[in-house]
């Protein structure tokens, strides 16, 4: 019993470092293809991997000692098995196979995340505590956001991931103020958009802290305050405004707490007036249409969809987008050679078209069919138990799914990969709670909703 103790609190701790240290890019490069490096086309092992698959191996253990897997209904496993059967089969059209190869296993890795918290979130952990860890972690991230904003370069934090930024180094995101060029905040995140996805999942998680205790209430206006700075100041056009609307609504129909709506809108209206002329020239629509990101993707969007003709059904192969972009002939017909600077190959940002590029028909079938059943299924079915963590749900990963549209990072990016899956993941496990068909205990459903 004393060993079984153990092993549960290390895999505990092991959970609990997983959310914490999620936006570190702490990694190794353990491949790296084409004679050019590009972030796209090379492959490592993140701090995060190495504590993820701790928590599969514990868990594995923990289903070898009991030598079964209950579950109310195996749905969502056949689908992400087909899912997951499609992804394999884009490999024989994958130009670099190895790179594919790569895909996969990091697919695989998720899908298991996903997972085990369908399996144990209600049984070893609480919406509560894992609210707390993500807060804790983006307020750390919050302090080197800021710094790294006053300071107008990197703090120097490589062993955390942090990126060199600098006015003047390329490829860093900037912005254009009075002829002068400002580098957006990153924290030890690859981006600013993920530094503020990361900010609007810890947003909704303080709120959710909110509705369940008055503890420490001048503390958390503080937190949201400075995390709404932050947000503001990553100048992240298309999450701040789905973030914005989706907190919104689940503190309008969720929490129902005028004095909170009243606060969180006071706070916001104060950045727009105090940022509001560095934020005009972002949300105007004549400088996002001339922006030159604009003009990119649509490039990439265009590429992609050049590609998807080329494989339509099983696609290009995984993790091979890039690759397959970088391979383009020439206006000579000349195929290998790189016709834009290095950083221009990218990604389409767009998730779900990155899917079926690379994936093809029947993988885009089989992920939208796993998103349709998380909403139709999953969501609705923590309405019957607990309206607030359901309304907290549905605007969640709607915020997340309308993003997608518009940016690549759930598909590509370790840190918006392991946020996507998570997400999932726990509702999926909540949700078990409330199946009709086999309702658990009262003490579970309780700890589903953080008691």
């Amino acid at each position: 019993m004393a060993k079984k103790s153990i092993s549960l609190k290390i895999e505990k701790i092991f959970f609990y470092l997983l959310l914490f240290c999620l936006p570190f890019q702490t990694r190794f490069i353990i491949g790296q293809w084409g004679n050019i490096f590009n972030e796209w086309t090379s492959a490592y092992l993140y701090l995060t991997d190495i504590l993820l698959v701790g928590l599969i191996v514990f868990w594995f253990y923990r289903i070898f000692k009991k030598r079964k897997l209950k579950a109310d209904n195996f749905r969502l496993e056949i689908i992400l098995g087909l899912f997951f059967l499609a992804a394999i089969i884009s490999l024989k059209a994958a130009l670099n196979r190895s790179l594919g190869i790569y895909g996969l296993i990091k697919l695989l890795e998720f899908i298991l995340l996903f997972f085990y918290l369908k399996y144990n979130f209600t049984k070893l952990y609480s919406f509560v505590n894992l609210a707390r860890v993500i807060v804790a972690s983006i307020f750390f991230q919050s302090i080197i956001a800021i710094l790294q904003f006053i300071k107008q370069k990197s703090l120097g934090l490589r062993w955390l991931g942090e990126s060199p930024l600098g006015p003047q180094i390329a490829g860093v995101a900037k912005i254009v103020f009075e002829g002068k060029k400002f580098i957006r905040p990153y924290g030890t995140f690859p981006h600013p958009a993920l530094l503020a996805t990361f900010l609007v999942l810890a947003l909704f998680c303080l709120f959710y802290l909110f509705s369940r205790s008055n503890e420490f209430y001048r503390f958390k206006l503080f937190l949201m305050g400075l995390f709404l700075l932050i947000l503001f100041l990553s100048f992240a056009r298309i999450i701040t405004i789905f973030g914005l609307v989706s907190i919104f609504i689940y503190l309008i129909f969720g929490i129902k707490d005028k004095k909170l709506l009243l606060q969180f809108a006071i706070y916001s209206l104060l950045f727009i007036v105090i940022f509001w002329s560095m934020l005009a020239g972002r949300y105007q629509i004549k400088n996002i249409t001339q922006d030159e990101a604009f003009q990119d993707r649509i490039y990439y969007l265009k590429e992609g969809i050049y590609d998807w003709a080329t494989s339509p059904y099983i696609g290009i192969g995984i993790n091979n987008f890039v690759w397959f972009f970088q391979q383009r002939p020439d206006d000579a017909g000349q195929a290998g050679l790189f016709i834009f600077p290095v950083w221009f190959y990218q990604p389409i940002h767009n998730i779900y078209l990155m899917v079926i590029v690379e994936l093809g028909a029947y993988g885009l079938f089989f992920f939208l069919w796993f998103l349709f059943e998380i909403y139709r299924k999953r969501i609705w079915q923590i309405r019957k138990g607990n309206r607030n963590l359901f309304i907290l749900f549905l605007c969640l990963i709607s915020c997340f799914l309308l993003t997608g549209l518009f940016d690549h990072f759930f598909w590509t990016l370790q840190q918006g990969q392991l946020m996507f899956w998570s997400v999932l993941g726990v509702i999926s496990g909540i949700a078990a709670d409330y199946y009709t068909i086999s309702p658990h205990s009262s003490t579970d459903r309780a700890q589903a909703s953080g008691a």
